[in-house]
């Protein structure tokens, strides 16, 4: 059965692990299941003995990291089922470009199979299986990974979906998502819709400290940003920003 599948890639992982310590390290992967954990739960929270955290308790979206990576994927196909996904995507997107680790992401229809698994012996051996697979996870992949900046888009594929609901795309995403000239590598462009970074419009003073964010947050952890790359993918992400400008 298709479901909707939203994958992230952060930027710069290796450079995060390189260049730091293994406290710092689990820090860094401790702050970023934490925001994983608030995007699933759509920024809902419950009380802990610990403090505020993330509550899980209403979401139906399934939840997968491993390394850099991390796939949210919907049970079904159904326009409510894309509601939430829509909702926890662009959560993700724009905290994980504007505050804490830079991903590029997409969101797409497809199928997706997952395969979980955990045994023990006595002697402490284990045998663990978390396996994801199906087409759906290709070509969400194959769409983020070759964009050229922090961001996500939005596949035709959902867009053949909303039109199935009877629905104008436009209309329908406008909470979460805008028409942009997506910015690919091989100096490529694509009109499509991407995730928006902030709620729009913001003005001058806003988008300075947006700006600001996003450039500390690629070199956050010491992360390097003097490459070619890294500062195409910084402007690219900072032209978008502009463009939610009043």
């Amino acid at each position: 059965m298709k479901t909707y599948i939203a994958y992230f890639d952060h930027l710069g992982f290796k450079d995060f692990i390189e260049r730091n310590d293994f406290e710092m390290q689990k820090r860094g992967v401790g702050n970023i299941l934490r925001d994983i954990e608030n995007a699933a739960a759509d920024g809902k929270l419950k009380d802990a003995p610990y403090g505020l955290v993330a509550d899980l308790s209403h979401t139906t979206i399934q939840v997968l990291n491993f390394s850099d990576t991390i796939l949210f994927w919907t049970q079904d196909d159904s326009e409510e089922s894309l509601i939430e996904i829509l909702k926890v995507a662009y959560r993700y997107n724009w905290g994980a470009t504007t505050h804490f680790f830079p991903a590029r992401g997409a969101l797409s229809h497809g199928e997706i199979q997952h395969l979980n698994h955990n045994s023990e012996n006595d002697k402490g051996g284990a045998y663990h299986v978390n396996s994801i697979f199906g087409k759906g996870l290709v070509d969400v992949y194959q769409k983020a990974e070759s964009s050229d900046w922090s961001g996500a888009t939005i596949d035709s594929s959902i867009i053949e979906k909303i039109l199935e609901f009877g629905k104008e795309p436009t209309d329908f995403l406008a909470p979460y998502a805008k028409l942009y000239n997506v910015p690919y590598k091989n100096e490529k462009y694509q009109e499509e819709f991407a995730f928006k970074l902030c709620e729009e419009p913001i003005n001058e003073e806003a988008f300075k400290n947006v700006s600001r964010s996003i450039k500390e947050n690629f070199a956050n952890y010491d992360k390097r940003v003097d490459s070619e790359g890294v500062q195409r993918k910084i402007k690219n992400t900072i032209d978008y920003l502009v463009s939610a400008k009043e």
